[in-house]
């Protein structure tokens, strides 16, 4: 699936895209989204998530493929988990409803 143009949507104040460590194939779809709309919008600051990073057994995607690709396109990494996400929002409920003054 190809965008027509990142000028098509109008201003654009960051892009963000996601994709899973799972498949190598999501990552690679990612970059070259992320490649053809720096042609377009060079200056516009872009975030690269990494998806599903508790699936370590069945990552496709290395760390350093990663950095490396966003280091090059000048693009900030982040990485999130479902699950993750589930734990830490549990913890920080029961930790605000423990301490509140926390």
């Amino acid at each position: 699936m190809q965008y027509d143009d990142i000028s098509d949507y109008g201003p654009v104040a960051a892009m963000v895209l996601v994709y899973s460590i799972t498949s190598q194939r999501s990552f690679e779809f990612v970059s070259d989204q992320l490649r053809d709309m720096r042609t377009a919008a060079d200056q516009t600051p872009a975030i690269v998530a990494a998806n599903k990073t508790d699936l370590v057994r069945t990552r496709q995607v290395s760390e350093d493929s990663q950095l490396l690709f966003t280091s090059t396109n000048s693009a900030l990494l982040s990485s999130t988990s479902p699950a993750l996400s589930a734990v830490y929002s549990v913890s920080s409920a029961a930790l605000r409803q423990h301490a509140p003054g926390i």
